[in-house]
């Protein structure tokens, strides 16, 4: 009887080789494999974890040592014969949505987005981050993967497509994972209009089958290539397998940077969100007893929105309004007190935010805002990066917007 691989299958002798046959008829690995690469290299992965944690035991019971602290000085002659399966390199074919970058990129991320999902929503500001440190070399584009169970999924990724037939693409796909889940089609309206989409053109697109079609092409690669969930990421076609994160994707475009024998060295285009100017307020002029805010707690953005500088500046007209609406915290922080939003209104500066009623301002550009110390309505006029710390029903959420 012939020998098996870890499946269960017959041993191939070639890629090419036959896995079922009926006469003439043939079904070969390589069509057996193609929309199973994805979930047979995840398995692969949670065999070779498998592995590493019983020989991390073994090797402290046999040796006493732990294989991730050896070094020459106490386990020279330790020999380790395992190595984590390579991820697949697939050939994704052109039709991609830029989202950022340069179309001259040597790496180009690809991202299998459903505007419903939070995993989505959690992935981008590290795409972006790749883009902000890797400058023209680094491009992201995104493919539309709307999963049926998520209520409005495919209706939100149909208006992503009208909006990209009006050049505003990247516009509303940042207003869609800022409102999410707000995805109903009253609210597919209203962010059209927020982003400046022509209602008419927006309207007659939602109706007629072209977006329609484009989605299912997307989604008609996403079955081609395996995907299965949002998000999914390939780097040059390299699969991350799991939830991958900046430094996850970073490695990964650094190696392809080196194969390809470019630079790699990351800092370009410089540090994201750091304000124009230092922001004043009572924790930069020493003038508060509030305490440093942790730099970790301002780093990493939950969302990344690019904003009209326009848009804005024309919402912050009603700042008189906007601020009637803010009222203090019954309790106090270290002495002070915050600012609760009492009632966001659609089409308000707070509603461009994705502020909701309720939320509290806690920090804007390291700076807490409080009372006695009020800069909110300054910092989005003067300047152009800015980055907002909010506690929403009980949680923290960070913003960094751009405006342009």
């Amino acid at each position: 009887m012939g020998s098996e691989d870890s499946l269960g299958f017959a041993a191939r002798s070639g890629a090419d080789g036959w896995v079922a046959r009926r006469g003439e008829e043939e079904i070969g690995y390589a069509e057996l494999d193609a929309p199973l690469r994805l979930e047979l290299h995840d398995l692969a992965l949670a065999g070779y974890r498998l592995r590493v944690d019983r020989l991390n035991e073994l090797v402290a019971e046999r040796f006493g040592i732990r294989v991730e602290t050896a070094t020459a000085q106490n386990a020279t002659d330790l020999q380790i014969h395992l190595s984590e399966p390579p991820a697949p390199r697939i050939n994704l074919p052109d039709g991609a949505t830029v989202l950022i970058g340069s179309q001259s990129a040597a790496v180009v991320v690809t991202h299998f987005i459903d505007f419903a999902s939070p995993y989505s929503r959690r992935v981008q500001p590290d795409l972006i981050r790749l883009v902000d440190t890797y400058g023209e070399r680094v491009r992201i584009e995104t493919r539309l993967f709307p999963l049926p169970f998520h209520r409005n999924a495919r209706e939100a990724a149909v208006a992503a497509r009208c909006a990209e037939s009006q050049d505003r693409y990247r516009a509303y796909h940042d207003v869609l994972l800022l409102e999410q889940p707000a995805l109903d089609s009253v609210a597919l309206d209203n962010y059209a209009e927020r982003v400046g989409l022509d209602l008419g053109r927006f309207d007659d697109c939602l109706t007629t089958r072209g977006a329609a079609a484009e989605i299912d092409r997307d989604l008609g690669v996403a079955r081609e290539v395996g995907v299965r969930r949002a998000a999914t990421v390939f780097v040059n076609g390299i699969y991350l397998s799991g939830r991958p994160d900046f430094g996850t994707m970073k490695g990964v475009v650094e190696d392809e940077l080196h194969r390809l024998g470019i630079d790699s060295q990351p800092g370009l285009v410089g540090e994201v969100g750091q304000p124009e100017e230092p922001a004043r307020g009572p924790a930069a002029a020493g003038e508060s007893t509030l305490p440093p805010i942790p730099p970790e707690a301002l780093s990493e953005p939950g969302l990344i929105v690019e904003l009209s500088r326009a848009k804005i500046d024309e919402a912050l007209l009603g700042r008189q309004d906007l601020n009637g609406r803010l009222d203090a915290t019954r309790g106090e922080f270290s002495g002070h007190r915050l600012l609760k939003i009492r009632k966001v209104r659609e089409g308000d500066l707070y509603s461009h935010l994705g502020l909701e009623t309720g939320d509290v301002l806690l920090a804007l550009n390291g700076a807490f805002v409080t009372v006695d110390e009020n800069r909110f309505f300054e910092t989005l006029a003067k300047q152009n990066i800015v980055r907002l710390l909010v506690m929403r029903r009980g949680k923290p959420h960070s913003f960094e917007y751009r405006f342009r």
